[in-house]
Order: structure tokens, then C-alpha cells, then sequence
């Protein structure tokens, strides 16, 4: 059983939304721009960062960006 979250913010200036799927470690992020990147292989504990994080762009930015293999969408 694959298990989907689903992330959904007003309050952040660069993200839109995000989505992970666990059973393939898959983080989506859309940001405000429009702009989706599919990261694989993202442990769960980055996912749970991302959602406690008190600057969503920041935390992006600092554990995501450039630890992970991404697709534009």
C-alpha cells in the first residue's frame, strides 16, 4: 500500500504545496511560480523537516536542493 501526504500553504513565499509518497520515498513540491520538481529517494524524516519547518524555502533550500535527484515538471 502506497502512502500518500498531501501539504497545502498560504503562508509560505516559495512553496505552493507539496505531496510525498512513501513507498517510493517521492517528494513533489510545487512552488508558487508554478514550477514542480519531483525529488526521489527522499527519507520520510526530510518530508516530516519540510512540513515543521518554520521557512519552508529555507528548509528547501539548505536539506533538499542538491541532496536529492529531481525532475522538472
Amino acid at each position: 500500500m502506497n502512502t500518500f501526504e498531501k501539504f497545502r500553504t498560504e503562508k509560505s513565499t516559495a512553496m505552493q504545496m507539496a505531496r510525498y509518497y512513501s513507498d517510493y520515498q517521492e517528494l513533489t513540491i510545487i512552488f508558487k511560480n508554478a514550477s514542480i520538481y519531483e525529488y526521489e529517494k527522499v527519507p520520510y524524516h526530510v518530508w516530516r523537516g519540510l512540513m515543521d519547518a518554520e521557512s519552508k524555502g529555507e528548509f528547501i533550500n539548505r536539506y533538499i536542493t542538491g541532496f536529492y535527484r529531481f525532475t522538472k515538471k
